[in-house]
């Protein structure tokens, strides 16, 4: 989703701290009811400067609760 459409409509739980630079971005995510990370409040740091010959770099800025899929 471009970043046109993401702020004034980000997806439910998320939203993106505003800065000058365009190909890195701060979001915030709120776990999601019914996870373990329900009530909780996570930073992730994603780069999108390789795109578009590579995927964008994604880097959780706090503690995360250990899950084999992170």
């Amino acid at each position: 989703m471009e970043l046109a459409q993401w702020q004034p409509t980000p997806p439910a739980g998320f939203k993106h701290k505003v800065s000058d630079n365009l190909q890195r971005w701060v979001i915030k995510v709120t776990g999601a009811a019914g996870t373990l990370y329900h009530g909780k409040t996570y930073q992730l740091l994603v780069d999108f400067a390789e795109l578009p010959m590579q995927t964008p770099q994604v880097v959780f800025l706090n503690v995360v609760l250990m899950h084999p899929h992170l």
